[in-house]
């Protein structure tokens, strides 16, 4: 019998399967899939070096970093002249003012609109919902401008999501964290600088081989513990442990950590406990669609000075980002060549996901003519689709996760990780499936 078995090989379960094997814990990995890592991975194609998923993490985690040093994986820092973000506005890119002065030239937003923004701590009051949306959140403190224009650009960027849907604590709890110590944000924001010594600026980072260089890691460390092609069906609460059925075998496991998408964890777990499946299945999903377009980078008008552009709800376009990839990261493209990483679906479009390949070629190609000025035929196309894509942290998730963790209670041994809970990041995904790791381990220790 396994002391653990975890369901499912993304970051989450493969963080938690090496952080108890590394505490001499015996685990066993199921994966339904036939390569590990979940959302990440890269593949390299004529000479371009393709991120599938996430494309970077922003390095600021002592234990992260020890992780990665223990991996033995080769860091790559972003380049530091890449620096400007852009978000369209009326079919421009804009750089995103980096400080508040700057927001006073700025073409993102009208004159009003920049008054409301920076009048921020005479306008600012705090909200009496529990909860609120992020759009309600924004209006409230810069205005419906800069919600629309400069807010919804930030979520669009992690979450892929709708303002009028996502939870402010669950999505920023920063900023709620500010509004409620201070009642201002940006008098929050400088008050902290203020309060202590300066926080050195986080680099940008990758890996020599992309971002699935980490799970390949995390999977080599595992060595006979991961199974791929081991699709669980079934869990089945016995006496004093679990046994875990996949369409081809049984594991007998002491606990069990399903570190699935919300969605397959929901059909997983629904003979088990409905109420918990229900809350499950009112987290909804993003879904999204990837294309890399290789191209000659004297045929691209634009200067690629910076990561990429997001594209706030209001410009009403398919697209909902480009990531300037060769530009962020050395050796993603042959030397003369750029590879551009357009992301598109979301809540605001999923329909486009079920574009045909060639359909979602075009539809990239149309709006970078119009965005970056890009009239050449790619040299490179490569379209990748993530159906169920990112968790939404809609209004009512801490509920939904106390019900979750309530109804846990009542399965000893049963445990969830992933991005569906407490972060999407790479970072996020690390943090809770550690702490999750610890508990296990001092379970363990008390049994």
């Amino acid at each position: 019998m396994s002391r653990t078995v975890v369901v499912g090989a993304g970051l989450g379960g493969l963080t938690v399967a090496h952080a108890l094997k590394k505490r001499g814990q015996d685990v066993t990995v199921l994966e339904a899939g036939d390569r590990p890592g979940g959302a990440l991975g890269s593949i390299k194609r004529d000479g371009f070096l393709l991120d599938l998923g996430p494309n970077s993490y922003v390095d600021r985690d002592d234990a992260f970093r020890a992780l990665v040093q223990e991996l033995g994986l080769s860091v790559v820092s972003a380049n530091p002249d890449a620096k400007a973000r852009y978000v369209v506005r009326r079919g421009k890119l804009l750089p995103i003012p980096s400080k508040p002065p700057e927001l006073l030239k700025s073409e993102l937003l009208s004159g009003s609109g920049k008054l409301r923004a920076l009048g921020e701590p005479l306008l600012a009051r705090r909200s009496k919902l529990a909860d609120e949306t992020l759009e309600e959140f924004g209006v409230r403190h810069v205005g419906r401008e800069a919600t629309e224009r400069l807010l919804d650009a930030m979520q669009t960027g992690i979450y892929a999501g709708r303002l009028d849907e996502l939870s402010a604590q669950s999505t920023f709890p920063t900023l709620v964290d500010l509004e409620r110590n201070h009642r201002s944000l940006l008098l929050g924001m400088i008050r902290s600088r203020k309060a202590g010594p300066p926080t050195p600026r986080a680099n940008l980072s990758s890996f020599a081989g992309g971002m699935g260089d980490l799970g390949d890691a995390l999977a080599r460390s595992l060595g006979g513990s991961l199974k791929l092609n081991e699709s669980v069906n079934a869990l089945v609460r016995r006496a004093n442990h679990w046994t875990v059925r996949t369409e081809r075998d049984a594991f007998e496991a002491e606990q069990v950590v399903v570190a699935l998408h919300p969605k397959p964890t929901e059909k997983l777990l629904r003979p088990l406990d409905a109420p918990m499946a229900d809350a499950l299945a009112a987290i909804p999903h993003a879904p999204m669609a990837v294309v890399h377009l290789g191209l000659p980078r004297d045929r691209i008008p634009h200067p690629l000075d910076g990561f990429g552009f997001l594209v706030p709800a209001i410009e009403n376009r398919k697209v909902l980002g480009c990531i300037f990839s060769s530009a962020i990261f050395a050796n993603r493209a042959p030397e003369g060549m750029a590879l551009l990483t357009v992301l598109l679906g979301g809540r605001r479009h999923p329909e486009v996901v079920d574009f045909d390949d060639c359909a979602l070629a075009l539809l990239v190609r149309d709006e970078l003519r119009t965005l970056l000025g890009l009239d050449a035929e790619p040299e490179l196309t490569q379209v990748t689709r993530h159906p169920l894509g990112i968790p939404q942290y809609v209004v009512g998730h801490r509920a939904r996760l106390e019900t979750i963790n309530g109804r846990l209670r009542g399965l000893p041994g049963l445990h969830l990780c992933g991005w569906g809970y407490e972060g999407v990041g790479v970072l996020d995904v690390f943090k809770s499936s550690q702490a999750l790791a610890a508990r296990l381990t001092q379970t363990a220790a008390r049994s």
